[in-house]
């Protein structure tokens, strides 16, 4: 739902559907579905000037955090990101072939490589990192520090039960 000038309006309205009464589940489930959509396409806008895509920024980002292990594992990116091995695979590749990661073998175990980050993909991540945040403090200034928990309690909540199904 949106608020305009006082009137909330529901996805259903903005999608011009006309629905009398909404179902509360259905419409808690498109509103974040919605939002979430929104949120992807703000931040691809906002990585584009690097030349990323969420998906190669957030695997640059776990590299990065992983950096002091040594790397991560593509299904532990995998399983981190909930995206498929072989579309982790196929973005790996590309940052691979980017210079930004490099896959390194574990010895004894020819089926796991380690992404590794490169200098030149701690570059970038950095200065895209900051941008992000820039956007992101942008896009949730309008709440106040108690919506703002409230939304990651709710939302917290909620995956912990759909992590369960």
């Amino acid at each position: 739902m949106v608020l305009t000038k006082g009137k909330t309006i529901t996805v259903f309205d903005e999608l011009g559907l006309k629905v009398e009464k909404p179902n509360p589940e259905e419409n808690v489930v498109l509103n974040i579905v919605r939002t979430s959509l929104i949120l992807t396409k703000i931040m691809a806008q906002t990585l584009s000037v690097y030349k990323l895509t969420p998906p190669k920024f957030n695997i640059l980002m776990l590299a990065r955090y992983y950096e002091k292990d040594g790397g991560i594992s593509q299904s532990s990116i995998s399983k981190k990101l909930i995206v498929s091995g072989s579309n982790i695979t196929g973005i790996i590749d590309r940052l691979e072939k980017a210079e930004l990661v490099v896959r390194k073998p574990i010895a004894g175990d020819r089926r796991v490589n380690l992404v590794k980050i490169t200098d030149k993909g701690k570059n970038l991540v950095e200065k895209a990192w900051k941008v992000y945040v820039e956007k992101i403090e942008e896009i949730t200034k309008s709440f106040t520090k108690k919506e703002k928990e409230a939304i990651v309690s709710i939302l917290s909540k909620w995956r912990k039960i759909l992590y369960k199904e």
